[in-house]
């Protein structure tokens, strides 16, 4: 009995090796992506050189799975692209909306993903902040 206990512990170490994943740059990344792709989005914080939230918060944002964004407000949509790439430093979310107003101009940037969970993305680019939140 006491030679099956280190056989026993090998045993588990072994197997354990099977429940982890050795991609871990893969699972960030598709997390992300199944984050966006589920629900519609609202900005809710919006700062480039004074907080703009209150210009852009009628809008709603829906990332479909493909790459295509849509970007409507009471009256008005518009279409975009939009990809998730990797950096160094993390995800980024490139955005182009197709002739956007002029208070969503700047979002056709790329944006690093600097916090995520599933009901909230929070994004920089440069010396702008933007989140946005499911609705």
């Amino acid at each position: 009995m006491k030679n099956s206990k280190p056989f026993l512990a090998i045993a588990l170490s072994v197997s354990s090796l099977f429940f982890i994943n050795c991609t871990p740059d893969n699972d960030n990344l598709t997390e992300t992506q199944e984050i966006i792709t589920r629900g519609n989005w609202a900005i809710n914080y919006y700062y480039a050189d004074h907080d703009k939230t209150a210009q852009v918060n009628n809008y709603q944002f829906s990332f479909e799975n493909g790459g295509k964004i849509t970007c409507t407000d009471n009256n008005t949509t518009y279409n975009g692209t939009w990809q998730i790439a990797k950096n160094v430093g993390g995800d980024v979310l490139n955005m182009q909306l197709m002739t956007p107003p002029l208070e969503l101009l700047q979002l056709n940037d790329g944006w690093n993903v600097t916090g995520k969970n599933t009901n909230s993305i929070s994004l920089k680019s440069a010396n702008v902040q933007l989140r946005i939140t499911r609705l």
